[in-house]
C-alpha cells in the first residue's frame, strides 16, 4: 500500500506548481471572458483544472 506525504519535495512542488498553475489560467481566461460578456461556468472551472493538471504534469517531468 502506498501513502502520499507532502514531507516528500516532489509531492510539494506538484501541488505548489499546480496551485501555481491554475491561478494564473483561472485568471487569464476569466480575463478573456470577462472581455467578450460571458459568463464563467462549471465546466469552464473543470477544463481550467485539467490544463493545470497536464502543465503542472509536463514541468515535473522537465
Amino acid at each position: 500500500m502506498t501513502t502520499i506525504t507532502y514531507t516528500s519535495p516532489f509531492w510539494f512542488s506538484l501541488t505548489f506548481v499546480f496551485i501555481i498553475m491554475f491561478i494564473i489560467n483561472y485568471l487569464t481566461q476569466a480575463l478573456i471572458i470577462k472581455k467578450k460578456g460571458r459568463i464563467i461556468s462549471w465546466g469552464f472551472v473543470g477544463i481550467l483544472l485539467v490544463q493545470s493538471l497536464i502543465v503542472t504534469a509536463i514541468f515535473e517531468v522537465i
